[in-house]
């Protein structure tokens, strides 16, 4: 009776330990995953503040050359 209970107790352990490095692997893969997509998400956005950093400083050039256009137009 006893070797049944320590037999139970280790396959019981054994079951436990398995399951938790499979679900710490799983759980790693996830946490991979997300890292990736977070990563690309960045770039994504980072991507498009440079793109809208330069449209805007495009926008800003292009404005103040009117308005020094107007400026002169009105100055004559």
């Amino acid at each position: 009776m006893t070797v049944g209970l320590i037999v139970l107790s280790a396959s019981v352990l054994a079951a436990f330990a398995i399951g938790a490095f499979i679900g710490y692997g799983l759980s790693d893969r996830k946490r991979a995953v997300r890292a990736r997509r977070q990563a690309a998400a960045q770039t994504f956005l980072y991507r498009q503040l440079h793109e809208l950093q330069a449209a805007r400083q495009r926008d800003c050039s292009t404005q103040a050359g009117r308005d020094r256009f107007a400026r002169e137009k009105i100055a004559s």
